[in-house]
């Protein structure tokens, strides 16, 4: 029902979404690309619905359906001391990473949020996405709160959503993603290499319906050694590679290509 009021009724933002798929698969038909239209809808309903089940899920329930299977690697960071940044996208389902905390005390979870104006649905948000224990960053207090979260005894790793749009001003670095040249957030890159945390990537793959298995990848272990340019290059790939495999489980109603280059 809520595929049908967002694709058809609505038509939430379905300009944005077919230019941005019609862009990133030039080499896809007609067919192919509305095809993608339609499975992103019917996520997009699913994963907005499983969002606002968190705030009720049972512990052993989100378990069962968000598997993180190699835990055992936070944890041997953690143990020798190392912050983690774990660089995430809007795929799949993303506001479920926030069970991590279920899986191990070793470490403590910190992950960005921006406020929105209306009070009632940020406290929402806040209360939905911290319900397990992580804590939320306002945005604009990222490098306060990282400083603070760093006095802990215990290592922590907090999770960005890296593949959103930037500012003009905060524009820094390009990327080729998806057939386009990309304006990229730079934040979470230069702040784990000031701290040099170990830098991680998190692959969620759908297993079926309401099911996901979330998997760690090392992009860096010592990004000092690495430019911030690189880390962000290693993070697309990654990403890209994920969305090429199954396009309809990203985020393709962000204006993510809002910014051209050598364009004011």
């Amino acid at each position: 029902m809520l595929y049908v009021i967002l694709r058809y009724i609505a038509r939430y933002r379905l300009k944005v979404v077919r230019d941005n798929i019609a862009r990133s698969f030039p080499e896809k038909s007609e067919s192919e690309r509305a095809m993608i239209v339609n499975n992103f809808y019917r996520h997009f309903a699913r994963q907005n619905v499983e969002s606002l089940w968190f705030a009720f899920i049972s512990k052993n329930e989100i378990k069962r359906r968000f598997v993180f299977d190699n835990i055992d690697l936070l944890e041997h960071f953690a143990a020798e001391g190392r912050n983690m940044t774990a660089a995430i996208g809007h795929y799949a389902n993303w506001d479920w990473m926030a069970s991590v905390t279920l899986w191990s005390d070793k470490f403590e979870v910190g992950t960005l949020y921006k406020r929105v104006k209306n009070r009632f649905f940020n406290n929402l948000m806040l209360k939905i996405r911290g319900r397990f224990g992580v804590r939320c960053i306002e945005k604009k207090q990222t490098l306060r709160e990282v400083i603070e979260l760093n006095k802990s005894e215990k290592p922590n790793i907090i999770a960005y959503l890296a593949d959103q749009n930037t500012t003009r001003r905060n524009v820094h670095y390009w990327v080729d993603f998806l057939n386009q040249e990309t304006a990229v957030q730079s934040g979470w890159a230069t702040i784990a290499r000031k701290f040099n945390n170990v830098v991680l990537y998190l692959k969620i793959t759908p297993t079926k319906r309401g099911h996901y298995n979330a998997h760690f990848e090392v992009i860096a272990e010592n990004p000092q050694a690495m430019t911030i340019e690189d880390l962000i290059k290693i993070y697309y790939a990654k990403l890209e590679r994920d969305i090429l495999e199954k396009p309809e489980y990203w985020l393709w109603s962000h204006k993510r290509w809002k910014h051209k280059k050598n364009v004011e």
